[in-house]
This record gives structure tokens, sequence and C-alpha cells, in this order.
């Protein structure tokens, strides 16, 4: 598409060619900000992340942002745009990286923003 542009930045694993062409559509993927509204808490059964670079000259805001893919140990994708849920994962994947511990899992849930009255964030911690 034409003005709209999705590269990798970043990713916990490497991807095979098909992994990395797959994990740029999100269309499908599971968005973290929608099920924790609609769910409350989901845990995932953490496999890897991916850090996405996007370009879209369509949109209204920001054209240049960051969406966060983390992909379930049954291939499920789940995306966020959410900078304060990427760095508590990011914390809970380098923790447990230095420790060589692959196997977890993480629940997502949102939390009351201390700055903002009425609005909460997403987040996470380890199972």
């Amino acid at each position: 598409m034409e003005g709209y542009k999705v590269e990798i930045a970043h990713s916990t694993k490497e991807l095979t060619v098909r992994e990395k062409i797959r994990i740029k559509d999100i269309s499908n993927a599971i968005q973290l900000d929608d099920a924790t509204q609609q769910e409350g808490n989901i845990v995932i059964d953490f496999d890897y992340y991916v850090i996405l670079k996007v370009h879209n000259e369509f949109s209204k805001d920001d054209k240049d942002y960051n969406k966060y893919v983390i992909v379930d140990k049954s291939g499920n994708k789940f995306v966020t745009g959410s900078e304060s849920f990427m760095t508590s994962l990011e914390g809970i994947v380098d923790e447990m990286a230095e420790a060589g511990e692959t196997d977890f899992e993480i629940a997502v849930y949102r939390k009351d923003s201390k700055n903002y009255t009425g609005k909460q964030f997403l987040t996470c911690t380890i199972v």
C-alpha cells in the first residue's frame, strides 16, 4: 500500500522469511487494549515479541510509531502500541534471559493512571 510501510526493528528470536512476512500483518492480531477492557486480565504463554516500526501517511496523529507484537506458544499474535506495557515486558524478558529461563507466562492488565484521573494504562507481570 502506498504511504504505509512496516519494518521489523527488533525481535527476541531469529525469524524465518515466512515469519517476518506474517508478523508484519497485524490485522489478525488480538488488540491487547480491547481484550483487557472486555475480559480483564489476559494470560499469555510467552514465546517471543517483535517491535514493528510503522510509517503511515494516512495517520491522523503521528505518521511514525511503534507497534509491539507478542506471540504466544500457540502462535496467537497480540498487538499494542503501549509504551508502559512494553517497558514492563522488556524488563521481564531481560531478567528471565539473564537467568537462562525461557518458559514463562505473563499476565496483561489495566492499571489506573496516577497522572490522568479516570484513565488507565496497560502493563504486565510474570505469572
